[in-house]
């Protein structure tokens, strides 16, 4: 891309702009997955629903799950994943220890957690009495914002979504990050980094299922 944009003149700080804006998102994504699994996903076993940039395509150019499945696989996450047509086009992206299911509800089978990640019209008639009896914790993760807060807790589940403003999980997340950092003694890494989770507010929509 910015080979492109010299080639047409295109300002190079438009474009570096775009890329590290998209980087930061990525990495903002899995920092607050990470929050929802109470800020450690080491020994986790998560399911990814969905692995493709968006719905009705196989395509992964810019793909939120390549950086979000390589995050979680080195936080010493088991990553399961299902997409119904995606999977070849992935398989070479991910982590070669990702492991690959025929359908949702076998990828979310014994998960700690599943995260939504593409919005395929299939999640939305998902059987979530089913899910919640496959996962071995009833907590979905929702990137696309595709369900209600009352359709998912009346199914039994926490539920993360997204939403507007600030959140607890964005706070959650932006916690974590500074007391890691903190730790290291670099804080001017820990104010830098910190800005670059707050792109997509991310909000708590329920605490806790029965």
């Amino acid at each position: 891309m910015v080979k492109a944009g010299e080639d047409h003149g295109t300002p190079m700080r438009i474009i570096e702009a775009v890329l590290a804006s998209n980087e930061r998102r990525k990495r903002s994504i899995a920092a607050k997955v990470r929050a929802a699994s109470g800020g450690d996903v080491r020994g986790k076993r998560i399911a990814l629903f969905g692995l493709t940039f968006k719905a009705g395509t196989d395509d992964m150019r810019d793909s939120p799950s390549i950086a979000l499945a390589h995050a979680l696989v080195e936080g010493g996450a088991t990553v399961h994943a299902y997409d119904p047509v995606g999977v070849e086009r992935a398989r070479p992206l991910l982590p070669k220890c990702v492991r690959y299911h025929a359908t949702a509800l076998d990828a979310a089978r014994g998960a700690h957690m599943a995260v939504v990640v593409t919005e395929w019209d299939e999640f939305r008639e998902l059987d979530f009495a089913m899910l919640k009896q496959q996962m071995m914790t009833p907590l979905l993760v929702d990137l696309r914002n595709m369900f209600s807060k009352e359709r998912m807790t009346g199914s039994g589940f926490k539920y993360w979504g997204v939403g507007k403003g600030s959140s607890f999980i964005e706070e959650r997340a932006l916690s974590i990050s500074l007391r890691r950092r903190s730790a290291t003694g670099d804080g001017y890494r820990a104010r830098h980094e910190s800005d670059e989770l707050s792109p997509m507010p991310f909000s708590q929509s329920i605490a806790a299922a029965e």
